[in-house]
């Protein structure tokens, strides 16, 4: 093949490339720019026009939204720790053994407990018995003043009766000595008004009487003494009643003491039995059997036996940022996704907050619960939370990056007339890929989502629709 040959064929190519160019130009394929449609003088040419994608505002349910890290806690986690000191004698669970509530986990060999109890229960014996020893000393007492008061009785019966004989022979007295009196005038007479022997037996009869009253003012002094003895002889009973009262409640009081003591010593002996306050699962055990334990609380690692959860429901902390805080409530709807359990959304609910912000982190700390059944989730695992804070219905929205935000304006750009304008905005709700429009934007506007970095304010642009652009 001759060299004038090769020539010309590489110039039919490149004729060819130069005529294929000027189609791709003329029909605005491979991402360049078209010419103005319509008519155009010959031997004229006419600036290209820059294509972008355009798209109307619309109405739609917006939610603004926070995606916050969040931790899972089990629902309830304890250490448990003795409150004696004892060895272990047994223990019947592991890491990872599930227990039900109640269920004994270990249990101690306290033999000072053991020992204490049966000494509390000898002294309470000994003060029962004391007790029972004071009430019959109390009763004897009681009998003796009931004895003594009848005494007292009769012999104050006695004085009365002996006072009313002495009264009636005093009396008596009184009648004879007047007797005597009124015939002794007589006895010096020799008128034999009245014979020797009246006489006489009226002196007889005095002298009688004042006998009778001397014996009965003798008894009545000997009742008198009578009953001053039996009243002595029953306060002396009431003194020994009253000591015998005393001895009963002081019987009695230790009696009672010794029975709290009973009781105390018999609940520390309970201590030595160590139960499980949940149903869950054992986490971390720190004995075995024969170790030494002495009493202590769960945040002493030297008291502690056993740490064990319960997972059936988790708790989902995240803290929410100072501006989000008041929209954090309880009932708001947030979705938990699990870096363990990819592609798996969890809804949930917020159930509590701390209503007050940390000032050290100045964030509102929050909580959900979440029922774990399967057991699938466990405590420790990292998750992250998409928390919605407000929702707007029938909100005017266009896509997010058809927004440009600069030193805190934002704006977007609109075709109008085949031009490209610059609407200033004032945004609400925006969670990431819508954004609401409140002022500045009408819902026919076509507003630039596509393209707007390549095309200024006031320059003409071939507009194209989404919907054009998606066929």
């Amino acid at each position: 093949m001759s060299r004038t040959s090769t020539m010309r064929r590489i110039g039919v190519g490149l004729l060819a490339l130069v005529v294929l160019g000027a189609v791709l130009w003329q029909t605005g394929l491979g991402g360049r720019p078209t010419a103005l449609a319509g008519a155009r003088a010959p031997g004229t040419s006419v600036a290209p026009l820059r294509r972008v994608v355009t798209r109307q505002p619309e109405r739609r349910t917006i939610r603004r939204v926070a995606r916050i890290p969040a931790d899972l806690h089990p629902w309830q986690e304890v250490t448990l720790a003795s409150r004696v000191t004892g060895y272990v004698k047994s223990i019947s669970v592991d890491v990872g053994s599930r227990v039900e509530a109640r269920a004994v986990v270990a249990v101690l060999d306290v033999p000072d407990l053991e020992a204490a109890l049966e000494a509390a229960r000898s002294r309470g014996l000994e003060a029962s018995a004391r007790v029972i020893g004071a009430k019959a000393l109390l009763a004897a007492a009681q009998a003796s003043v009931r004895q003594a008061g009848s005494e007292s009785a009769a012999a104050r019966s006695t004085v009365t009766r002996m006072g009313a004989e002495e009264r009636k022979a005093k009396a008596d007295l009184r009648y004879r000595d007047a007797a005597r009196d009124r015939l002794d005038p007589a006895a010096g007479t020799t008128l034999t008004l009245v014979s020797r022997d009246a006489i006489d037996e009226a002196h007889g009869k005095a002298d009688v009487a004042r006998a009778v009253w001397e014996v009965s003012s003798a008894q009545v002094e000997e009742a008198r003494s009578q009953v001053a003895v039996a009243e002595s002889r029953e306060a002396s009973a009431k003194a020994r009643v009253d000591a015998a009262d005393a001895g009963v409640q002081e019987a009695t009081g230790a009696d009672l003491a010794a029975r709290v003591a009973v009781v105390e010593a018999d609940r520390f002996l309970g201590f030595a039995t160590i139960r499980a306050p949940f149903a869950g699962v054992v986490t971390q055990r720190w004995v075995d059997v024969g170790d030494l334990v002495r009493p202590g609380t769960s945040s002493d690692s030297a008291a502690a036996l056993v740490r064990m959860s319960d997972a059936s429901t988790l708790r989902v902390r995240f803290r929410v940022a100072a501006p989000d805080a008041p929209f954090c409530k309880n009932g708001n709807v947030f979705r938990l996704f699990v870096d363990a359990i990819p592609g798996r959304e969890l809804p949930c609910t917020v159930a509590r907050t701390a209503e007050t912000l940390d000032v050290e982190t100045r964030t509102l700390r929050a909580e959900g619960d979440l029922p774990n059944p399967d057991g699938l989730l466990r405590p420790g695992m990292f998750g992250r939370v998409v928390l919605d804070l407000e929702t707007h219905s029938e909100a005017l929205v266009v896509p997010a990056e058809a927004v440009t935000t600069v030193k805190r304006k934002s704006s977007v750009l609109v075709v109008q007339d085949g031009k490209v304008a610059k609407h200033p905005i004032k945004i609400g709700v925006d969670d990431g890929i819508w954004v609401e429009i409140l002022d500045g934007l009408r819902a026919e506007d076509a507003v630039v989502t596509l393209g707007k970095d390549l095309v200024s304010e006031g320059e003409p642009v071939e507009a194209v629709p989404a919907q054009a652009v998606a066929r």
